[in-house]
């Protein structure tokens, strides 16, 4: 039987062990900069911030597949907790209509279907 030599020349060890030596020091230096710069800009605003979004209608847009799921579970499976279910989905309705002028973009048609004029428009 024969043994495969693995090629463990000093040069090519001493490279080796060089560049991992100092990788741990590059991501902790990097990792520290990150948090630097952007605490700093919690202070100093020096970064450019783009407008807020609305983040309750995301929330509703996000949340409300889930709570018809958890509401199709309670109905299907566990009636038990179908009370606190159909006020989850009261509660999300309510929100929904209270800021439905946000959703008003979702909903607009902007492109025509084929053989429609858009010109009166």
């Amino acid at each position: 039987m024969t043994t495969a030599t693995i090629d463990r020349s000093p040069a090519n060890d001493r490279t080796s062990r060089s560049i991992s030596r100092h990788v741990p020091t590059v991501a902790r230096v990097l990792m520290g900069l990150v948090f630097f710069v952007f605490g700093l800009n919690g202070f100093l605003h020096f970064i450019p911030q783009p407008p807020p979004p609305q983040p309750a209608t995301l929330a509703l847009a996000l949340i409300a597949p889930i709570i018809v799921n958890i509401v199709a579970f309670h109905v299907a499976l566990a009636p038990s907790g179908l009370p606190l279910a159909l006020v989850v989905l009261v509660l999300e309705l309510l929100l929904a209509w209270s800021y439905r002028g946000s959703f008003r973009p979702l909903l607009v048609q902007r492109v025509a279907p084929r053989g429609v004029s858009n010109a009166g428009s």
